[in-house]
């Protein structure tokens, strides 16, 4: 693969895609297409991102926060 994710990644059910952390930052590879993108950009540290239920949503924490966001 040439973005592929780090070993500590989160798959969705149907393991095609994960979610994990760079550098305080979310990110989401998917193997289908082997692309890496990058969901979110901030001074904040976001951590432990875990696909919701569908499929279509992802949560996690930044700060004391629980952030959803839509994948779609």
């Amino acid at each position: 693969a040439l973005q592929a994710p780090p070993a500590n990644c989160t798959y969705d059910a149907s393991r095609d895609r994960c979610v994990y952390t760079q550098q305080g930052d979310i990110w989401l590879y998917d193997f289908r297409t082997d692309q890496a993108k990058r969901l979110t950009l901030t001074s904040d540290t976001e951590a432990q991102p875990r696909f919701l239920p569908g499929g279509s949503r992802i949560s996690y924490q930044r700060g004391n926060n629980l952030i959803v966001h839509s994948l779609s």
